[in-house]
């Protein structure tokens, strides 16, 4: 074979550019730490690193969100405790307003203190996060939630947010709520015992501003109780609504007072204020309609001219503390003096599941003819207490009907003024019972953030250990093994040192030196 000249130069050329190649490219690894500098070097180590780094941005990103859900959360809870405080503080005002000694002076003073801690609540509920997201406005969050209404409305402050969440992605497949709407905080609290509500008729429209009260007697109600609640649920109006209330209004009752003799005879009925459908025992489907009396099943004789001008009498004797059950008992249709009346029969089987007390001595001048419930002259005539279905109801609107409540001055006459402190003890018994609801509500939310908190905190300590086996696994794909790096440095540089010299030997090769 024949070897030319020009060929040993591009054969030692070619190998000595490969040795500093290879020099070049271990110089670059040792520089860079890493194994791999293209794909072509390992493709399948290559493709697994993409995988991984992607899952690192990913896990970065989750981080990043479990602290912006952390911040958010925590900034939430803290204002959740410093409204659950306020509305305590104003629990604690109206507990101390039902203080005997108090004059209207004190419950006034009482009744600026507690209009003073609403607007702090107002300005607790349109906290925002510092960046211009309303905390409780749901989607809304550019939005404050509430506003005061003007004077005169039904509530003293609108809420403008809507119902929504926001949620962040915590974990690939895990999102956490960021917020609440405030709709569900402060707005939407079912008053009374949750299930239905307990009331003297008190009204602060007529005139405005002021509380006012048909019942002209000392008797005070308490908040009841639900003794079976799927017979209470088993309670439903007949649609279309007749009757003088609404569709949560259910039940009145109503009292007589028989003063002919010489011990006043104290009785009461209890009354539908709209058609009613009572599905206890299960499956009866038993109606009664407005104006009737449960107890009889008939009308009542607070809506006909039953009741004469001898003595009025309703179906059940009245004794003030005892409860009140509003279902059919076995001593309903027992003699009950009637003063010449008919004999008061006893209705079918029924049960609404609930029961009151009443303490006092209501009062009552019902005589001869009477008119029909929820008339102003019916109202006048007889002191009734009534039963609601429980309706969702504002913390503000509770706390303005307070002060309102307390800003209503208490007669010392003697006619009137037992009546309204009365009537003060049963508005002030609302208020508390509303407040605690407000409370209660307030709790759970603050248990459901505190869930999500403790949840936040689960996925941090997830995130941080996946954070760490992912690098673990990257840096087994691409990191370099010094030892061996340094090793093959070594080679490749006595390599090229070798492929030099012998090409300067090979070079010179000639015959001419020979000659």
């Amino acid at each position: 074979m024949r070897v030319s000249t020009s060929m040993i130069y591009d054969t030692n050329v070619a190998a000595m550019q490969d040795q500093t190649s290879n020099l070049l490219k271990v110089n670059q690894q040792i520089a860079t730490g890493r194994r791999i500098l293209t794909p072509s070097d390992d493709p399948v180590a290559a493709a697994q690193a993409l995988g991984v780094g992607q899952s690192i941005t990913t896990n970065d990103q989750h981080q990043t969100n479990q602290k912006t859900a952390l911040s958010s959360l925590s900034l939430e809870e803290s204002n959740l405790s410093s409204a659950q405080d306020l509305i305590q503080h104003i629990r604690d005002l109206a507990v101390s307003a039902g203080n005997a000694a108090y004059d209207n002076q004190n419950r006034g003073a009482i009744a600026t203190e507690i209009r003073s801690s609403m607007k702090e609540l107002l300005s607790i509920a349109n906290t925002d996060d510092g960046k211009g997201n309303f905390m409780f406005s749901g989607f809304q969050a550019a939005s404050a939630p509430f506003s005061v209404v003007p004077s005169g409305a039904s509530a003293p402050v609108a809420y403008n947010g809507d119902q929504g969440q926001r949620l962040l992605q915590i974990e690939p497949a895990r999102q956490v709520a960021i917020s609440d709407p405030g709709s569900s905080v402060f707005m939407n609290v079912k008053s009374g015992n949750g299930s239905f509500v307990t009331s003297a008729p008190l009204s602060n429209s007529n005139p405005p501003g002021q509380v006012t009260s048909t019942n002209t007697g000392t008797g005070i109600i308490d908040g009841g109780n639900v003794l079976d609640q799927t017979k209470w649920a088993g309670v439903t109006p007949v649609v279309p609504v007749t009757g003088t209330g609404n569709i949560n209004d259910r039940f009145s009752i109503v009292f007589a007072v028989d003063n002919t003799g010489v011990t006043p005879v104290t009785t009461y009925d209890i009354v539908a204020n709209i058609d009613v459908k009572l599905n206890s025992p299960a499956g009866s489907g038993q109606t009664i309609a407005a104006g009737q009396s449960l107890i009889t099943g008939a009308a009542s004789a607070t809506t006909n001219s039953t009741l004469t001008p001898a003595g009025p009498r309703l179906p059940r004797i009245y004794t003030p503390g005892q409860s009140i059950s509003l279902q059919k008992l076995s001593t309903d249709g027992a003699a009950v003096p009637s003063n010449g009346q008919p004999a008061f029969s006893v209705a079918a089987a029924w049960d609404t599941g609930t029961a009151v007390s009443i303490d006092g001595t209501p009062a009552s001048t019902l005589n001869g003819a009477l008119p029909a419930p929820g008339t102003a002259a019916f109202a006048a005539a007889s002191d009734n207490f009534t039963i609601k279905a429980s309706s969702n109801e504002s913390v503000f609107k509770t706390i303005d009907d307070l002060a309102t409540l307390l800003e209503t001055g208490v007669t010392n006459s003697a006619t009137t003024g037992n009546a309204d402190r009365a009537k003060l003890t049963n508005g002030l018994n609302t208020a508390l019972t509303n407040l605690s609801n407000d409370l209660d509500r307030i709790s759970t939310v603050r248990a459901s953030v505190g869930s999500r908190l403790k949840e936040i905190d689960a996925s941090q300590s997830l995130s941080a250990d996946l954070g760490l086996q992912y690098q673990t696994n990257l840096s087994g794909l691409q990191d370099l093994d010094y030892t061996k790096a340094i090793t093959s440095l070594n080679q490749n540089q006595v390599g090229l040192d070798a492929a030099q010299k012998a090409f300067v030997k090979v070079s010179g090769l000639s015959l001419f030196s020979y000659l």
